[in-house]
């Protein structure tokens, strides 16, 4: 991605895979990998700290705003590598022909916490706002874990198409 292309862009003969020296290239594979790293932690510190303002960037002198978001933006930063677990298993796994699986998996944890733990959160009346972020979180969360252990079983990779 981003990282890729700065340090990738220095050295045309190691995106060729032509680069003479080993040590260099995993060098330049640190240096990348490292990159991912501290441009990853900035962003998820400063969702965190600096949320008041983002808010204020996008909602000027808004109390209400503040009040409902700031809460939302930790929930997200937590939920987010779950979230990108849950991308790059489940197409993966779509990609090799195990659709059936994906989706069965996927709505089964969908039909519980969006639909029958919302239900009940709705019903016995303490639905918040955070609290359903919160339960669409646990929701990536458990999805995340499923799949992360159906990926690593293998035993989609027996899948028919």
């Amino acid at each position: 991605f981003v990282s890729e292309g700065l340090t990738k862009s220095g050295c045309p003969r190691i995106r060729k895979g032509l680069c003479p020296k080993p040590r260099a290239r995993n060098a330049l594979h640190l240096k990348r990998n490292l990159l991912k790293l501290v441009l990853g932690l900035a962003i998820g510190v400063f969702f965190v700290f600096g949320r008041e303002l983002l808010i204020g960037w996008m909602a000027p002198d808004s109390e209400l705003h503040l009040r409902l978001a700031a809460p939302l933006l930790i929930v997200c930063a937590l939920a987010q590598p779950f979230f990108a677990t849950c991308i790059i298993l489940k197409t993966s796994m779509r990609g090799a022909g195990a659709t059936h699986i994906v989706m069965r998996w996927s709505f089964g944890s969908m039909i519980f916490y969006r639909v029958i733990v919302l239900w009940a959160m709705g019903h016995f009346g303490v639905a918040t706002l955070t609290r359903v972020w919160m339960v669409l979180s646990l929701d990536l969360f458990t999805q995340a874990l499923i799949f992360a252990r159906l990926h690593f079983r293998g035993k989609w990779l027996d899948a028919r198409v």
